[in-house]
């Protein structure tokens, strides 16, 4: 059975990709060839009315990169960062969620679903190095600091808390809670999409308490440039990836807490309309399709 992410119509060699933040956005369109995925084009932009007018600004986006490339797009895959989902249920918390179904269905959009950016960076950085990552990733959009800690390429420990205007003070917080039950490693890593060359500098030049590292933590900036890259890599993979048939044709859907695991996604994409939209999940080749 051929699931819809994995078409193999002409009209899905090129990809919206929509990477949404607190503040801001940034646009894409990506063709598909031979070699992966490319940037044809990317526009950033920031929003005129927090989320309340993303539609209206989505529409402006999307017919500039549009008319640049001479080319119609649909199918829609969404980057968010972590504080944008809900950990349990790993779908994108209210209020973003009714936003994003809003704008797919006057947009007439497709949506793919959504790729956490801290795990494009994490493969990006695995793929790069050759070597399990382990390191304290600190993700940080305008008002959210997400603090992961990785060890060999696990995630070991995630909290997600607001930040205040001293980035070693929310630090501090967040790592003091697992002090004496995770060995710290002596990597950070940061990014986001703006200078944060500042922010490295605090981190280096504080005197780090020898119970939390045990040396001095070595501080990367993970570019703009690089992000990008990444998103573009890992949803690659996910197109470029096969089902697995005997869990599509022979396992009956099952449901868990109003969700709907491993159902006939082709047959609910083509029953979609304005009263039953659907926002489809893709976590690791998995779809998860809300009810």
């Amino acid at each position: 059975m051929q699931l819809p992410f994995f078409s193999k119509n002409k009209e899905q060699d090129f990809y919206f990709g929509l990477f949404l933040k607190e503040g801001e956005g940034i646009g894409f369109i990506f063709k598909k060839s031979n070699n992966g995925l490319k940037i044809l084009t990317k526009e950033k932009f920031t929003y005129s009315n927090d989320w309340d007018n993303l539609t209206e600004d989505i529409d402006e986006v999307l017919v500039r990169l549009e008319d640049e490339t001479r080319i119609r797009v649909k199918e829609t895959i969404f980057f968010v960062y972590s504080h944008l989902v809900d950990e349990k249920s790993r779908t994108i918390k209210r209020p973003y969620l009714p936003k994003i179904r809003e704008l797919s269905k006057n947009l007439e959009l497709r949506p793919l679903g959504y790729i956490e950016c801290q795990e494009a960076v994490v493969g990006h950085l695995e793929n790069k190095e050759q070597t399990p990552l382990t390191s304290v990733l600190i993700e940080l959009d305008t008002t959210n600091l997400d603090i992961l800690i990785y060890k060999g390429g696990h995630e070991a420990f995630r909290k997600v808390i607001l930040r205040s205007e001293n980035l070693i003070d929310d630090l501090l917080s967040v790592l003091h809670e697992v002090k004496g039950m995770i060995l710290l490693p002596s990597r950070m890593i940061l990014y986001n999409s703006s200078n944060l060359s500042h922010l490295a500098t605090q981190i280096v030049s504080h005197r780090w308490e020898t119970d939390l590292f045990i040396q001095t933590p070595r501080v990367e900036i993970f570019k703009e440039e690089d992000i990008f890259q990444a998103l573009m890599d890992f949803f690659g993979k996910q197109i470029d990836e096969k089902p697995v048939k005997e869990e599509v044709e022979t396992k009956k859907p099952e449901k868990i807490m109003g969700f709907v695991v491993g159902g006939d996604i082709k047959e609910e994409v083509a029953n979609e309309n304005i009263n039953n939209f659907q926002l489809l999940t893709v976590l690791k080749n998995k779809f998860i399709c809300p009810n």
